[in-house]
């Protein structure tokens, strides 16, 4: 059975040791709640990765919610 996934990754850069994600998040939440919050997202996060390392046939080495409210980020991999 196939499955069909959208997102869109929000930010995708390269540097000397791989691609690096970014998606920004727009939960209201205390900075001290962002590394609970961010775990929920990993699930996309990691499709994210295995889209882009598949199409682009380089690695995905970092990747990171950045929440606007209260402008904290988190790395989820890497």
């Amino acid at each position: 059975e196939k499955v069909l996934i959208r997102g869109i990754i929000d930010v995708l850069f390269e540097t000397e040791s791989g691609l690096v994600i970014v998606d920004y998040k727009t939960d209201r939440i205390e900075a001290s709640q962002a590394e609970a919050q961010a775990q929920g997202y990993l699930p996309p996060m990691l499709m994210y990765r295995r889209a882009a390392q598949t199409i682009l046939k380089k690695d995905v080495t970092e990747m990171y919610l950045h929440f606007l409210r209260p402008c904290t980020s988190i790395k989820v991999f890497g």
